[in-house]
C-alpha cells in the first residue's frame, strides 16, 4: 500500500500540503482495484478526477462506494449519504475510508 500511494504522489507530483489528493489516493492505492484502473480515475497530466469511470464495466457496488466518497474528499463531487459511502464496503475498505476521512479532515 506505500509503495502504491508513493508511486501515486510522485506521478502527480503532488504538493505535501494537497489533503484533498493525499485522501484521493490513499483510498486508490489501498484498494486493488482501484490502483489497477487509476489511469480511468485520475488524469495525472491535467491533476484531474474523470468523473465518467462510473460507467467503466469494471466497477463493482464496494469500488464504486470507495471512489465516490475519494471523489467527495476530494473535491466535494459525487455527493452521495454516508450509507452509500459505506453501505457495500467489507470490513478493510471501511478502515481505508475512515482513514481517508481522517487523513483529509483531521491531520
Amino acid at each position: 500500500m506505500k509503495s502504491r500511494y508513493k508511486e501515486l504522489v510522485e506521478r502527480d507530483n503532488m504538493r505535501k500540503s494537497d489533503v484533498e489528493r493525499k485522501a484521493l489516493f490513499h483510498i486508490i492505492a489501498g484498494n486493488a482495484e482501484l490502483y489497477k484502473h487509476v489511469d480511468d480515475i485520475y488524469n495525472f497530466d491535467d491533476h484531474t478526477i474523470k468523473l465518467n469511470v462510473f460507467k467503466k464495466a469494471w466497477m463493482t457496488s464496494g469500488s464504486r462506494g470507495l471512489l465516490k466518497l475519494a471523489f467527495n474528499l476530494y473535491n466535494g463531487s459525487q455527493k452521495n449519504s454516508t450509507y452509500e459511502s459505506f453501505v457495500y464496503l467489507d470490513k478493510a475498505s471501511t478502515f481505508l475510508a475512515l482513514e481517508a476521512i481522517t487523513i483529509r479532515f483531521v491531520r
